[in-house]
């Protein structure tokens, strides 16, 4: 169970059987949210509890609810709180960041294959590319970084056009998504090296892709 702030949850593997977390006490968990934990099974979570009495008990339930299965905690790599958690498209590396810095880790056997150093600021969040060779991530400092994914773990490319902290990052194909604090959404194409701006005029803190793709 985690006391402290609870930074992060990534689904993971194609069938969102297992999901990944992270925290201010700078650890990452892999659980079984279909299956209880044994240890913690309670009374009240093997009953059949009727809609009308979740509702007359919804606060007294919630706190009851068992906790899921708990498969793996991660070694600690960072020395900060993680903020943010992603995986590959094949969910064989994890990616976590702490600080400034984010590290890549293989999900089966928890070794850490490398550190990406580069950021001037916290890092806010992680994501992956659909081909799972390049590493996008957004700072406290502005900036969108692009990684190499492969061998190299060297920076590709940095988009500091920000005038803020950037909160959040998509990579949609040949398209780059980030939001932040200024309230814009940049979308950066790719492919033909364009830029295009849209003005919320309020702090961006989380986007989400819808299942087809065309809309944030």
């Amino acid at each position: 169970s985690f006391f402290l702030f609870l930074g992060c949850v990534s689904l993971l593997l194609a069938d969102n059987k297992y999901c990944i977390t992270c925290g201010n006490d700078r650890s990452v968990r892999l659980f079984n949210p279909t299956r209880l934990d044994p240890a913690e099974t309670t009374r009240e979570a093997q009953m059949n509890i009727s809609s009308s009495t979740l509702n007359r008990n919804r606060s007294r339930i919630v706190t009851e609810l068992p906790s899921s299965l708990p498969i793996k905690i991660y070694p600690t790599i960072h020395p900060y709180a993680i903020s943010c958690i992603a995986t590959d498209p094949k969910s064989q590396i994890l990616l976590s960041c702490g600080g400034k810095t984010m590290a890549c880790v293989d999900v089966i056997t928890g070794k850490t294959l490398g550190k990406y150093h580069g950021h001037q600021g916290r890092i806010n969040t992680v994501t992956c590319n659909e081909d799972g060779n390049v590493y996008l991530t957004g700072s406290y400092d502005g900036s969108v970084k692009l990684w190499d994914g492969r061998s190299s773990h060297s920076e590709i490319q940095t988009l500091n056009e920000s005038k803020d902290s950037i909160m959040t990052v998509l990579s949609v194909n040949h398209l780059i998504v980030s939001g932040g604090v200024d309230g814009c959404i940049r979308t950066y194409d790719v492919r033909r090296g364009q830029m295009r701006v849209d003005t919320v005029h309020e702090s961006i803190t989380g986007m989400s892709l819808s299942g087809d793709a065309k809309c944030i």
